[in-house]
């Protein structure tokens, strides 16, 4: 009997190398429809589109998604929120997402074990909130992500960005990020 032909096995990656692949790399996409980074203010008044929220008329709101959510390497989208209403729209049109809407909307709201995270933030009087859908009961986990993601995103942001809690769940992510 011959032995097994030897198949090297491919790399694994490091912990930096997967810390690496979770820095936004700089804005690879055309700004007409979002960002990976978003250094300053002015960028994001030009991805934000002005929505009247009770007790702060006129506030800026930016749609973002997270895709690979349950992987080492998470990837955020700041979404050009004048062109793409809906997150659907984004995932389709931009990064080629091949799913129906009731797929799409499955493996991305409502559930510990999804696939995408979808959220938006909102500009307030003294920095930003990153707040989601109110029917979409995000966990612990993937509110802290979701912070820890867009924090890195937004480095004009610094020290004055948090998750709007709308249920217990969230407001522990607040503490623990």
């Amino acid at each position: 009997m011959s032995p097994l032909p030897f198949r090297a096995r491919p790399p694994r990656a490091s912990s930096e190398d997967r810390a690496a692949a979770q820095e936004p790399p700089g804005r690879d996409l055309p700004i007409t429809e979002g960002a990976r980074l978003i250094a300053d203010r002015a960028t994001f008044e030009l991805l934000a589109r002005s929505r009247d929220i009770p007790g702060q008329r006129g506030a800026l709101e930016m749609k973002f998604l997270v895709t690979g959510v349950a992987t080492d390497a998470p990837r955020l989208y700041l979404v050009n929120t004048n062109a793409f209403a809906f997150h659907y729209d984004f995932a389709t049109e931009v990064l080629g997402t091949p799913l129906g809407l009731g797929e799409f909307v499955a493996r991305t709201y409502f559930r510990d074990d999804r696939c995408q995270l979808a959220g938006t933030i909102v500009e307030e009087d003294d920095g930003f909130a990153i707040e989601f859908w109110p029917t979409d009961r995000v966990g612990e986990a993937h509110a802290a992500l979701a912070l820890r993601l867009v924090t890195r995103a937004m480095p004009f942001a610094s020290g004055r960005l948090t998750l709007r809690p709308s249920h217990d769940t969230r407001r522990r992510a607040v503490l623990a990020a």
